[in-house]
């Protein structure tokens, strides 16, 4: 019965050399005179050993709210970077900002312009172009990819034919 105890006394200390001070079985089976299979199988019944395994449980969590739905959301240091709790939430903020900006930079020319002078991505946010930059940049293209250009007009040009026509035809 004695040496049950004693093992089980011993269980935090081997857990301490195996995960804190990164000790092999090895090393630990020549302490207390066990193999080192055996310390592995005391150590695999227990959770703690496991859990400070696979996660290090000097990380740190911090708490943020979402400016957005302002719910709190625990994240690791790695997460920090997000400012939102989904990406819902992000459009939402961003497209409600949005409209309390007067001017905006453009990242190609550099020019401080009015708001209304950028276009919106799809995703809800304003492009980085002013559309002065990006009708340049369109038209450059258009010039360096005729045959594409064309696809691309005549596709648009037949969707909006159909449309026209189909809304003709109903009334």
């Amino acid at each position: 019965m004695r040496t049950n105890l004693d093992s089980l006394k011993r269980i935090p200390d081997m857990l301490d050399m195996y995960c804190n001070q990164k000790k092999t079985l090895r090393e630990i089976g020549e302490k207390y005179q066990v193999t080192s299979e055996r310390i592995r199988q005391i150590l695999h019944q227990f959770s703690e050993y496991r859990n400070q395994k696979t996660h290090n449980s000097s990380k740190k969590h911090y708490t943020f709210t979402c400016p957005m739905c302002k719910q709190q959301k625990t994240v690791t240091p790695s997460q920090m970077k997000k400012k939102f709790c989904n990406a819902k939430c992000e459009k939402a903020y961003t497209r409600m900002n949005w409209n309390t900006f007067k001017e905006k930079k453009c990242s190609n020319c550099g020019k401080i312009k009015p708001r209304t002078d950028f276009y919106f991505s799809p995703e809800g946010k304003p492009q980085a172009h002013c559309k002065q930059c990006h009708n340049g940049y369109t038209k450059e293209w258009i010039k360096n990819h005729k045959e594409q250009a064309r696809k691309i007009n005549k596709k648009a040009f037949d969707k909006w034919y159909k449309k026209k026509h189909a809304k003709s035809k109903k009334i």
